[in-house]
């Protein structure tokens, strides 16, 4: 069998030739140079010890080193048992003990062409550049002669010739009639495959494209992560009950929540801790005065304290029915004067509604409220007449 110092490689690989180097020794532990009458026989699997196809060989120039070379079918074992024997005088037998390591296989074919450092897979093979580097490429086959179980690591493959490349030269080249197998090494993951499954295609730099269809072994409903995060309002339940979604809002667009997104009194009253909006946070003509609703106004208003000149402003009062009974009036229809700096009194422009028993509300506008003193005086049917004198600021 054509052998090559190619054939030693890091660790014995299963159904592939194997160069293993040695010493020998004498009882002083000192190397036997031109050991005499070389007898190396190998033991299969713990069988009885057999002639080596292979002699030992020592390298020159009388180092005291050997090696032996052991064909395809002396390593298709779990344990491959070798002993070299010489007739020189105090070298003592030595034993080597080897276990042929089962590398995964990753793709079989039929070559295409082969030379003296490259081999041409099958047409099947990837066509992604650099794909099988790293791997192991291992003839399976006699044919050519003395081409079985030559295994080499690739060093270079080009995707669109199907040519890889080897680490070294082939001790006989293999041709058109040559299968192989390819084989990851023992420092490599097998990107090429998830759980024994062939990935739909394989990038350049060895990044794999996952079935989103399955996580976990869970069947997805979409299968499409993009899409389910797309529409991943759908998925969100009706209520958080722990946990919450948080977002910058300076990543938000402008005009991104209109004034009709937000219903009225979705934000809670009390939903903001003092100092938790920064004036400064809030440009000038942030908020138009279309976007308050009337009711919000009058709740800024009610907030002014006490009313400003010419200023909007709520004003409550109680109507007290006029009869002996002191219980508050209601539902009684309301008008009402006023009266601004010792003025005459004149009708009111604002609006007067009930807001409970007895307890009514005046939404004075700006000419009600354009004095320093002003005097109110609200009449009903059945009640007592009330007056109310404001002095305003500002």
């Amino acid at each position: 069998m054509a052998a090559s110092a190619q054939d030693a490689h890091p660790w014995a690989i299963y159904n592939a030739r194997f160069r293993v180097v040695f010493p020998i020794l004498d009882a002083d532990g000192d190397l036997v140079t031109a050991a005499a009458a070389l007898d190396s026989e190998v033991s299969q699997d713990q069988g009885t010890f057999a002639d080596a196809t292979n002699e030992a060989t020592e390298i020159a120039t009388s180092s005291g080193i050997y090696y032996l070379d052991l064909i395809a079918t002396e390593m298709d074992t779990k344990c491959s048992a070798v002993i070299v024997k010489t007739t020189t005088t105090g070298a003592k037998t030595t034993p080597l003990v080897l276990y042929p390591k089962r590398l995964p296989v990753l793709r079989t074919g039929t070559a295409q062409a082969g030379a003296a450092s490259t081999i041409t897979l099958d047409s099947g093979a990837s066509a992604d550049d650099d794909f099988y580097n790293g791997c192991y490429v291992n003839i399976t086959n006699n044919d050519p002669a003395n081409v079985l179980g030559q295994a080499r690591r690739i060093t270079d493959y080009v995707g669109s010739t199907k040519v890889a490349t080897i680490e070294g030269t082939w001790g006989t080249n293999p041709s058109v009639a040559s299968t192989f197998e390819i084989l990851l090494p023992g420092d490599t993951v097998n990107v090429a495959q998830w759980a024994g499954t062939a990935v739909g295609d394989t990038n350049t730099a060895g990044v794999p494209v996952v079935d989103t269809a399955r996580v976990a072994g869970t069947a997805q409903t979409a299968g499409d992560i993009i899409g389910d995060t797309n529409d991943i309002q759908t998925r969100l339940p009706a209520a958080l009950v722990s946990g919450r979604m948080d977002s910058s809002v300076g990543a938000m667009a402008a005009d991104t929540i209109t004034a009709s997104a937000v219903a009225v009194g979705a934000i809670a009253a009390d939903a903001f801790a003092a100092g938790a909006i920064d004036a400064a946070a809030i440009a000038a003509d942030a908020i138009g005065a279309s976007e308050l609703a009337a009711s919000a106004v009058n709740e800024i208003r009610d907030a002014i304290l006490p009313p400003i000149n010419t200023a909007l402003s709520n004003i409550e009062f109680l109507m007290v029915l006029a009869s002996d009974d002191v219980s508050p009036g209601t539902g009684l229809t309301v008008t009402g004067t006023r009266s601004i700096d010792g003025g005459a009194f004149a009708a009111v422009d604002g609006a007067i509604a009930e807001v409970a028993n007895g307890i009514y509300q005046f939404d004075a506008l700006a000419a009600d409220m354009n004095g320093t003193f002003i005097t109110f005086r609200f009449v009903a049917a059945t009640a007592n007449d009330t007056f109310i004198t404001i002095k305003t600021g500002g």
